[in-house]
């Protein structure tokens, strides 16, 4: 089927947004957004890149670290709903992203400046990319120290219609 641009509707990138806040620091907090994938319409997405941003104007990370300790950021985004961020080889994982700043023990003083840098955002990207067929997609983070952060992940993805003998393969093999 070809649009009048003459790009078929698989040939088409599209984005979903997904906004995660957090109120209070040290607390995993995760987003679910419906995909409006389901089995009975045999439509999987391909994701082809993930993109993290975090709101660098509230992360004042150099005046919460003391000596001797770290804060770090970490993200993911999910296939099923977690309760706090995951290990790499969790099944559920799609992809994650972890930032640290880390202070030494200092001897006598914890004085003198600590710089941060910061890519934002983070840009993930699948060279094959990730078939997934499931109803909703998560959005999770956690941040040691600060409080009132707002992640966003924007997922770039194509569409692409299957058979039921394709769409249970695909789901099949993410359980595995």
């Amino acid at each position: 089927m070809k649009k009048a641009s003459g790009l078929k509707e698989e040939e088409m990138l599209r984005v979903a947004r997904i906004v995660a806040v957090q109120s209070a620091a040290a607390a995993y907090v995760e987003t679910e957004h419906d995909t409006q994938l389901s089995i009975e319409r045999g439509i999987i997405w391909l994701i082809q890149m993930v993109e993290f941003g975090l709101n660098m104007t509230a992360a004042r990370f150099d005046k919460s670290i003391v000596a001797d300790s770290i804060e770090h950021n970490q993200y993911q985004l999910t296939r099923e709903s977690q309760a706090a961020i995951t290990n790499l080889n969790d099944t559920a994982i799609i992809c994650n992203h972890q930032e640290q700043l880390v202070r030494s023990a200092a001897i006598g003083t914890e004085a003198g400046p600590l710089w941060y840098q910061s890519q934002s955002p983070v840009r993930m990207t699948f060279p094959i990319p990730y078939p997934f067929a499931g109803q909703n997609i998560y959005l999770g983070f956690d941040s040691a120290h600060i409080s009132a952060l707002t992640v966003t992940a924007r997922i770039l993805y194509t569409v692409r219609t299957v058979s039921d003998k394709y769409f249970f393969r695909v789901a099949q093999s993410l359980l595995s």
